[in-house]
């Protein structure tokens, strides 16, 4: 469980057994409703990153992608263990897939929007739960969306021609 970097001998709740549901966590349909969207929008950036990473236009820019890449895959697991601790049971969910051009630039300029959506609907869920522990885990994707956003900005503007 988050925060990743914390041993694993140290960490909140046992990965190797099915957790119960925690009776003081009483999430609404719609909630829950949210992490499945957010589960599915993150695993589909994910792919999406990893596929613009082949047409980055320098491996610069396929480095900074690859970190997005693996946020996104963070932010999945994150969102899948809110929603396992919440219910007792592991999400299943397809990811939310993306089209592509051939047109890096074109790409991180469309980024910059995406990841500023992702925000928005992401505070959302911030703001549905009051579980400390849980906003603190929702409140760590939304600075990490942020910092995509910025990202992807550079690397439009360095590309711009």
């Amino acid at each position: 469980m988050y925060p990743y970097n914390v041993p694993p001998n140290k960490k909140k709740y046992n990965t190797q057994e099915k957790p119960k549901p925690d009776n003081e966590l009483t999430p609404d349909k719609s909630f829950l409703e949210m992490l499945m969207v957010a589960i599915a929008d993150e695993l589909g950036d994910a792919e999406y990153y990893g596929e613009l990473a082949a047409i980055a236009a320098s491996a610069e820019d396929a480095e900074v992608i690859r970190g997005i890449q693996l946020d996104e895959q963070k932010h999945a697991k994150m969102f899948a263990e809110i929603y396992t601790v919440l219910t007792g049971e592991t999400p299943k969910v397809s990811p939310k897939p993306h089209k592509i051009t051939n047109n890096a630039t074109q790409e991180y300029a469309r980024n910059v929007f995406s990841e500023l959506e992702a925000v928005e609907f992401y505070r959302k869920i911030y703001f549905a739960y009051v579980n400390l522990e849980i906003r603190d885990m929702i409140f760590e994707i939304i600075t990490d969306e942020q910092a995509h956003a910025i990202k992807s900005n550079f690397l439009f503007a360095k590309n711009q021609k």
